[in-house]
């Protein structure tokens, strides 16, 4: 099982163009913070089948789309 805490934050850039980050913190629930078990866990996310890799995809794909 998996925590999360996710936040969306919406900023003004250098040009006052309104942007919107957003992030997750996750952790293993049980497992040491940091431990081997969330290393794995986060190697998998950033690899390029991992979460990272098809949001980056769809981000490319949405900008086309514009």
């Amino acid at each position: 099982m998996r925590e999360a805490t996710i936040v969306n934050e919406l900023f003004e850039d250098e040009v006052w163009a309104l942007q919107l980050r957003f992030y997750c913190y996750l952790g293993l629930r049980g497992k040491e913070p940091g431990g081997p078990e969330e290393q794995a866990e986060q190697a998998q996310f950033d690899s390029d089948k991992g979460y990272k890799a098809a949001l980056l995809s769809t981000l490319k794909q949405a900008r086309r789309n514009e």
